[in-house]
């Protein structure tokens, strides 16, 4: 998995892990397996949050 594969993964689950696991358990597992940072998740975080303010 790439990042960016990961990024999109994150992105479509709202940064949600545990919907990552149950929904997508092998796409997890690759995702896990990057041990992406804290700071570029909360990155990814807070783009999730910029999309919905930007949708009201």
């Amino acid at each position: 998995m790439l990042l960016s594969e990961a990024k999109e993964l994150f992105i479509r689950f709202d940064g949600f892990s545990f919907h990552m696991w149950r929904d997508e358990p092998e796409k997890y597992k690759e995702f896990e397996a990057l041990n992406i940072d804290d700071d570029t998740k909360e990155e990814w975080r807070q783009e999730i949050i910029r999309h919905y303010v930007d949708e009201y």
